[in-house]
C-alpha cells in the first residue's frame, strides 16, 4: 500500500488527489473497521466497495506522455497485487485447520496416552509420567485451537503493517490510528 500510494503522487491533479484520498479511506477503514469485523468472524463488506473505487479511478484515467504511461502501468500492477492480498485475507477469515488434523491431533494424543498407561512401572513414576505428557499434549493442543483461525479472537493477527503505512506515509492530520481502535 506504501508503493501504491506513492505512485499515485506521479499522476497529475485531480487524479492524484482522488486516488490518494480513495487509497487513505481504505487503509482507514480496514484498520478501524473491517479488521474488528474480522475478529468477529465476518467478511469485511466494505473493502471491496472501496476498493472498487480505487480501480475505477484507475480505469478512467488516460496517460498522456510515456512518463505517465510506465507510471500508470506500475500502479495497475501494484493495485492488481493489493487487491490480490486483500481478497486471500478474507476469503481466510472463516477458514480454520481441517477436521481431519484436528482427527490427527486426538488420535495421536490418545496414542500416547494409551503407550504410558501400558507401560510397567511403579505408580508415581506412572503418574508423574502421565501427568507431564498429559500437559505438554494439552498445551499443544491448546495452543493449535487459539492459532486455529488467524484473523479471529484475541490472538489474531491484528492490522498493526497497515497502521504503520497509514500512519508514516498516507495520514495528513487525522489522528494517528492503532490495533484496536474500533474497539475502544
Amino acid at each position: 500500500m506504501s508503493a501504491l500510494y506513492r505512485d499515485f503522487s506521479g499522476y497529475p491533479q485531480p487524479v492524484r488527489r482522488q486516488l490518494q484520498d480513495a487509497l487513505r479511506e481504505y487503509a482507514r477503514y480496514t484498520i478501524q473497521e473491517g479488521w474488528a469485523q474480522q475478529r468477529e468472524g465476518i467478511v469485511p463488506t466494505g473493502e471491496p466497495e472501496r476498493s472498487g473505487l480505487i480501480a475505477k479511478i484507475l480505469l478512467a484515467f488516460e496517460p498522456s506522455t510515456e512518463k505517465e504511461k510506465i507510471i500508470h502501468a506500475e500502479t495497475l500492477r501494484q493495485n492488481a497485487h493489493r487487491i490480490e492480498l486483500s481478497r486471500s485475507r478474507m476469503s481466510n477469515v472463516t477458514l480454520g485447520l481441517p477436521t481431519v488434523l484436528w482427527w490427527v491431533v486426538g488420535f495421536c494424543a490418545l496414542l500416547n496416552i494409551v503407550l504410558i498407561w501400558m507401560q510397567d512401572m511403579e505408580i508415581h513414576v506412572h503418574l508423574i509420567l502421565g501427568a507431564v505428557l498429559a500437559s505438554i499434549l494439552g498445551v499443544v493442543i491448546f495452543l493449535i485451537a487459539e492459532l486455529d483461525k488467524p484473523f479471529r479472537g484475541r490472538v489474531s493477527i491484528g492490522p498493526d503493517s497497515i497502521a504503520l503505512v497509514y500512519n508514516a506515509v498516507m495520514r495528513t492530520d487525522e489522528p494517528t490510528l492503532q490495533r484496536g481502535d474500533a474497539t475502544r
